[in-house]
């Protein structure tokens, strides 16, 4: 296909990917200028394979949901087609993996955007399982993951054998043992979540192999909720992982404590401040706080300190001191102010 070439109502702007099913093109929407991505499938695609895929998109359909990539329009007959929302290719996060180390923190809501896309999938769109999770299928757009190419997914209205025929591909995890438990499936995708996110906060591609032969060298160093779900999600043996749906939690407590971690060292950064411009008055005005004052100010002090140390010892509690913290200072910011 021709770049500037119309092909059903769209010019073709260029050629933006390709796998062994179809190929990408970014087109415009000649009725009202708007871009999409448009997938093609290759020309020879084994007809029940074509028919899957196009049904799991058809679920698809106007789904809106902040984590996966929407589809708008699928067409069959002849000349089928994936109407798609366009994502820069830039955005890809098969170009981040091996070329940096992405942050902790950072890499856990990428994986906890995803987590969330599948469950919904799961549990809306009887989408059971993605089975082709990989870097190049997630796009951050703004802070915010978001997954696409559900061609190889797993979904309620096809039978197992039927999934199974047209499962073109092993992982290297799975025995034929595994791909005949469907089990296997189900925790898949929390397996290959798992070696994402490895390789993202490691910076390296194609640790498949040594997660598998060594997982606790890489695990040892993550926080607890976190350590803990990398730990089954990443089992050597498929009967020990857990699925997505179960895995979610973890990621939840961590980046909770995370929010908290935010939230406390605004907190001290805010009583600092306070307390120079305190002094700052007091050094201008020739003026001492009262004992009313100090007694507040100590008060104000204990509470930030509390705050930390909840933290440190992942205490419960932290919301409240923070929100009494904030009282306290608002009252002596406005003594201060007078």
């Amino acid at each position: 296909m021709s770049y500037g070439r119309l092909k059903g109502g769209f010019e073709v702007l260029e050629k933006v990917g390709e796998g062994g099913f179809a190929e990408v093109y970014k087109v415009r929407r000649v009725s009202d200028g708007r871009v999409f991505a448009l997938k093609v499938p290759k020309s020879g695609v084994d007809r029940g394979y074509l028919g899957r895929v196009l049904g799991v998109h058809r679920k698809l359909l106007n789904v809106e949901h902040p984590n996966i990539v929407r589809v708008y329009e699928v067409g069959a007959g002849e000349e089928p087609y994936i109407l798609l929302e366009y994502i820069d290719p830039s955005s890809n996060l098969g170009g981040v993996v091996g070329r940096r180390k992405v942050e902790l923190e950072e890499a856990a809501r990428i994986v906890y955007d995803v987590m969330k896309a599948l469950v919904f999938a799961r549990q809306v769109l009887d989408i059971k399982a993605h089975m082709d999770l990989c870097p190049s299928n997630i796009f951050v757009v703004e802070g915010t993951a978001k997954v696409s190419d559900f061609d190889s997914a797993y979904w309620a209205d096809i039978s197992y054998s039927s999934f199974r025929t047209h499962f073109d591909y092993a992982p290297p995890d799975a025995s034929e043992e595994a791909l005949q438990d469907e089990r296997f499936l189900e925790t898949y995708d929390a397996f290959a979540l798992g070696v994402i996110f490895l390789e993202l906060v490691e910076g390296r591609r194609g640790l498949r192999a040594r997660i598998l032969a060594s997982r606790e060298e890489l695990l040892e160093k993550l926080p607890i909720p976190l350590r803990a779900a990398l730990r089954r999600m990443v089992d050597p043996v498929y009967t020990g992982r857990i699925s997505v749906a179960e895995a979610i939690p973890f990621f939840e407590d961590y980046l909770e404590a995370t929010n908290y971690k935010v939230q406390v060292v605004r907190l001290v950064v805010e009583y600092l401040d306070l307390l120079e411009n305190l002094r700052w008055k007091m050094r201008k005005e020739g003026a001492k706080l009262s004992a009313r004052e100090l007694e507040e100010l100590k008060a104000l002090e204990g509470t930030v300190e509390r705050a930390v140390q909840a933290l440190k010892s992942e205490g419960g509690g932290v919301d409240a001191l923070i929100a009494d913290a904030r009282l306290k200072m608002d009252a002596l910011r406005g003594k201060l102010h007078k």
